[in-house]
């Protein structure tokens, strides 16, 4: 529903972010250096928030991805994309036509859950693109621009904490303290919590490039269920 393609586009587009993060073929830096033509930083925060999403080169699956070919869950989810982002248009506006009543009710709840949802949603994801490269707090050394940025982490759960997932990118857990709020791991763990998922801890994975306390441990997000090995499972 959030609109952002399927998942296989998804997570290959953000691993292609990390192999090149500020750097030449990175797919939405905001920093200059990242862009073959000379760019002004003004251009290039443009370029890194929302200019990338109007063409910018396609990962390869095979490259980035290739693990999840055989996940029949995914490609499930990667077939219903389009279904589920009509959803995000079609429930509110259900909704509102339930609540308000008649067309304009309906039109109300598309427009506000649907189209209003939308903008706010990308621009949320798309500042954690930009501005966490651009401003913000570096707890870690790290050999690109990645910052860590508190107001956003209440709107983005967490997501904003970019500096911490650059120095440890394959933790599901994004805040390395209970001073750094992280919704979306919180919500992690209660899928966990429900059977819908599991943990594997990882060898103190802030502590691979820091000093920070023990209780900042990595933790790699896994199905609930073992995922079959790329090219042995059907549908």
């Amino acid at each position: 529903m959030a609109a952002q393609g399927a998942v296989v586009y998804w997570v290959a587009l953000h691993r292609m972010h990390h192999a090149a993060s500020d750097r030449l073929g990175d797919p939405h830096s905001p920093q200059p250096e990242a862009w073959g033509p000379p760019m002004s930083r003004w251009r290039a925060a443009w370029q890194g928030h929302l200019g990338w999403v109007r063409g910018h080169d396609v990962p390869k699956p095979t490259r980035y991805v290739r693990e999840l070919f055989g996940d029949a869950q995914v490609r499930r989810l990667g077939r219903a994309c389009g279904g589920c982002v009509a959803a995000g248009f079609v429930l509110p506006a259900l909704a509102g036509w339930a609540w308000l009543g008649g067309r304009r009710g309906a039109l109300s709840g598309a427009s506000w859950g649907g189209v209003v949802r939308l903008a706010l949603g990308h621009h949320v994801i798309r500042a954690i693109n930009s501005w966490c490269h651009l401003a913000g707090t570096r707890g870690h050394h790290t050999p690109d621009s990645s910052t860590n940025v508190g107001w956003l982490a209440r709107i983005s759960w967490g997501e904003s904490w970019r500096n911490n997932h650059h120095a440890a990118p394959t933790s599901a857990r994004f805040g390395s303290s209970w001073l750094q709020p992280d919704i979306g791991w919180w919500t992690i763990r209660f899928f966990v919590a429900l059977g819908w998922a599991r943990l594997r801890p990882t060898a103190s994975a802030f502590a691979l490039v820091s000093h920070l306390p023990v209780a900042a441990q990595g933790y790699l997000l896994t199905p609930a269920h073992p995922m079959p090995e790329p090219g042995l499972s059907g549908d």
